[in-house]
């Protein structure tokens, strides 16, 4: 699975070579934007019939290692998934930990979280 998210990302941000491409750098830094991001969560869902909560895809700290282990859990919470691997040291990984938000707080669009909610008007 590892080789094939990387090839993806390789082919998402047209670089040569899917070996440059590092496991362990976050995305952001392997050259991921906001389009691309967008197109590899398409392709997760495709590929896997996972979705991956935008959230992590836009963390600062996700990595290829990190997306994996949230595909392999089906994209819930360690312990609900197939695999409870997820260590717990990494943001992304306290976001599928945190159990304290109670599920009824209101969730902030995607503007809100984008541009903090300002948009102008056309």
């Amino acid at each position: 699975m590892l080789a094939k998210l990387q090839q993806d990302v390789a082919h998402l941000t047209e670089a040569d070579d899917p070996t440059d491409i590092e496991l362990d750098d976050p995305l952001i830094e392997l050259g991921m934007d906001s389009m691309a991001i967008t197109q590899l969560r398409g392709l997760i869902e495709h590929q896997y019939g996972v979705e991956v909560d935008e959230e992590i895809l836009f963390a600062e700290e996700t990595t290829l290692r990190t997306l994996e282990r949230v595909i392999r859990s089906g994209g819930t919470p360690p312990g609900e998934g197939s695999d409870s691997s997820m260590d717990g040291d990494s943001g992304v990984d306290r976001m599928f930990i945190e159990k304290d938000a109670p599920e009824h707080a209101p969730q902030p669009s995607f503007c809100e979280r984008c541009c903090g909610g300002s948009r102008k008007s056309l």
